[in-house]
């Protein structure tokens, strides 16, 4: 047995939940790190986003896996891994969306520069921004043409989306990758997900995946959940999350609870 001494945390419904960051949760963090551990993010947002969560609400972020795992940095080594959804790819999305307008609530694109809305979006949804998004309803036509993507979020009426991700699955299934919510999905390039990007890191650092903990709330997070057999999700995750992990908690500091616990065991041992 192995101590945990890596926690990769997903953001939005898992440490940024009810549109805050709870403080329990960022005690529960400071601890873990002062046992010796590290705490690392692996979530759908950005890096500049992750970036201004780690310095708002005080927490220490080591490793960062964004973009669901299309972006991965390190602080030793800068920028390690970023991909970019193919431009055939990129225009059938904005194709599909133009197509079918009305029946979206939420359109996020991705680009290298700057995260796109259609329209505007929730407040909480800006968490974080900064200045590093814009609204821009007339992007859709220069997607897959003079704009580069790296992501979408897009939420919307069940049927549409099944619609849309059968498309994936029967014309793009060698270039995009996406994570379905039933009523919204992130897609991404093909082969990228929070467990590659995490996998890429294990690789190049030399970590033994018994030594990390993941905890997220949805279909997105799924992937990282394989990479070690200690995977937390929330007992108020859908059904099909929860079938995937091996824990389910109330909160990422009961995760923490639970893994320091875990490395007392060992330590005992």
């Amino acid at each position: 047995m192995k101590k945990i001494t890596h926690l990769f945390s997903d953001l939005d419904g898992t440490l940024f939940v009810d549109e805050q960051v709870y403080r329990k949760d960022v005690e529960a963090i400071h601890a873990f790190i002062a046992s010796g551990g590290e705490f690392h993010v692996a979530t759908g947002r950005t890096d500049i986003e992750i970036l201004n969560l780690s310095i708002e609400e005080h927490v220490p972020v080591h490793f960062r896996v964004s973009n669901n795992g299309a972006t991965v940095v390190t602080p030793e080594d800068g920028k390690i891994f970023e991909r970019l959804l193919p431009k055939p790819a990129t225009k059938f999305i904005a194709d599909f969306i133009s197509e079918n307008y009305g029946l979206f609530g939420d359109i996020e694109c991705t680009t290298p520069d700057l995260t796109y809305f259609l329209y505007e979006p929730e407040d909480w949804v800006l968490s974080y921004k900064a200045d590093s998004y814009k609204i821009d309803p007339e992007v859709i036509h220069k997607l897959g043409h003079s704009i580069d993507s790296i992501k979408f979020f897009i939420a919307g009426q069940e049927d549409v989306i099944e619609r849309m991700v059968h498309h994936f699955d029967t014309d793009f299934k060698d270039t995009i990758a996406y994570f379905n919510d039933i009523n919204a999905v992130n897609i991404v390039p093909a082969n990228v997900s929070k467990g590659t990007g995490i996998n890429r890191i294990l690789h190049d650092y030399k970590i033994n995946r018994n030594q990390i903990a993941v905890i997220g709330d949805a279909a997105n997070d799924i992937p990282m959940f394989g990479v070690t057999p200690h995977s937390f999700t929330f007992t108020r995750s859908k059904q099909f999350v929860k079938d995937t992990a091996q824990y389910h908690v109330n909160s990422v500091a009961d995760a923490i609870e639970r893994i320091m616990a875990y490395n007392e065991r060992v330590d005992k041992r």
